[in-house]
């Protein structure tokens, strides 16, 4: 519903605000007042139209129209650098000659819905077809008839459709009378299933006993032969017991009998004479005795060099003290060299 109407510099209305009546709004005023062009105004925003910028006043650079509907402002606002519309707080630019589509939607309004000052009575002056078309504008009665008609199109297709269907239904039905004999057969089979699935379990257990019969032979079988084996072992390892003895005592045998040959070969040699032993051995005590003249002289020799060594200290030592006195001690007399 419209509710308010702001105009600023369109025509000769500078500044004119309209509140509208939720009833009947009428605008009156003397004549060139701007009756028609508050209407005008109306017009331009709504619809855009028309164009150029001839309806702003001489005295402004630009106009703005702004109206209220329900709960949305639209402003239509144009000048020498300006050319918007705005729904509340959204702006719209380079929309042509047409309404932004966000606007046009909310206004749903065209020049059906105007009529000017000197147009004939609305639609009683118009032809059938006329009338008619405008209408179909309004309300538009094309696409009521092009639902109508695809309405027509479906529900023919549908009866089409559902006599299809019956035909197949009575054919289903005369099927399953034919087929009724399925159901026991269904259930005779639902009997022999369960039979060969006892047998299988049946047959499956059968399985199983046989391999455990069979591996309980062979395991008898092989127990007997690791039985035998076992005998056979004990006898090899009785033998072989026996054989490592007799082994050791021939071995032992053998030692004693290589050392019994070994003292008739000693027994029958007899042994070299041992004075040049003798002769040795008192050779090497006399040479015992000359060592340890030797190093007695050695060490006598060792002492005298100790003595000597310390004599010529003690005679260095005396030198330095002696030339140190000037005056005979004895004559007291001058020292020479």
């Amino acid at each position: 519903m419209l509710k308010t109407l702001q105009i600023r510099n369109y025509q000769c209305n500078e500044k004119l605000d309209v509140e509208f009546s939720p009833q009947v709004t009428s605008i009156v005023g003397r004549t060139a007042a701007g009756k028609s062009s508050v209407l005008r105004a109306l017009w331009w925003i709504l619809t855009n139209h028309p164009a150029g910028d001839e309806f702003i006043n001489w005295d402004a650079k630009k106009t703005i129209v702004r109206l209220e509907i329900d709960d949305n402002l639209t402003t239509r606002a144009k000048g020498k650098n300006r050319n918007i519309y705005k729904l509340d707080d959204k702006k719209y630019t380079a929309f042509g000659n047409d309404v932004p589509a966000d606007i046009a939607k909310l206004f749903n309004i065209s020049d059906v819905n105007f009529q000017g000052q000197f147009d004939a009575p609305f639609w009683f002056s118009e032809t059938a077809g006329e009338v008619s078309r405008q209408l179909n504008r309004i309300v538009n009665l094309e696409v009521i008839d092009t639902t109508l008609a695809n309405i027509a199109s479906e529900i023919r297709k549908n009866k089409t459709e559902i006599e299809v269907v019956k035909e197949r239904l009575d054919k289903i039905k005369k099927q399953r009378e034919e087929l009724r004999y399925v159901k026991q057969l269904d259930t005779d089979l639902i009997e022999v299933e369960s039979l060969k699935e006892s047998v299988d379990k049946k047959a499956v257990k059968h399985a199983r006993i046989d391999e455990l019969l069979k591996s309980v032979i062979l395991q008898r079988q092989t127990a007997d032969r690791a039985s035998e084996q076992a005998k056979t072992g004990k006898l090899v390892v009785s033998k072989g017991i026996l054989y490592y003895q007799i082994a050791q005592k021939v071995e032992n045998m053998s030692i004693l009998i290589e050392n019994h040959r070994t003292l008739q070969k000693d027994i029958q040699n007899r042994p070299p004479s041992i004075k040049p032993l003798e002769i040795l051995q008192n050779k090497i005590l006399q040479a015992k005795v000359e060592e340890v003249a030797l190093r007695n002289m050695i060490d006598n020799m060792s002492d005298n060099f100790n003595d000597i060594i310390e004599t010529k200290d003690e005679l260095i030592k005396a030198k330095k003290e002696l030339s140190k006195i000037k005056v005979c001690p004895l004559c007291q007399r001058p020292m020479t060299k």
